[in-house]
């Protein structure tokens, strides 16, 4: 498998060429964009953030594969605000 990986500063953008031994997805390009929808503190645990991240996988084309929303827990920096 080959990647590469590209960062803007919304974007995360990571290309694979991928392919296995039947031939199935042999030399497929897929691409996967990562979103930060939003960026928050947390109301309950005020030392955590919550990140929102927005998952799509496209192929060659730039048709959308799968999509996937998710909201994730991440230790906060001192002093961050």
């Amino acid at each position: 498998m080959k990647y590469s990986l590209r960062k803007t500063p919304s974007h995360l953008h990571l290309t694979y060429k991928y392919g296995e031994a039947n031939g199935g997805l042999l030399g497929r390009n897929l691409m996967l964009d990562v979103d930060v929808l939003e960026a928050r503190t947390s109301k309950s645990r005020p030392e955590l953030g919550i990140v929102k991240f927005k998952c799509t996988v496209r192929n060659a084309t730039g048709q959308a594969l799968c999509e996937m929303t998710s909201p994730i827990l991440i230790k906060r920096r001192e002093g961050a605000v």
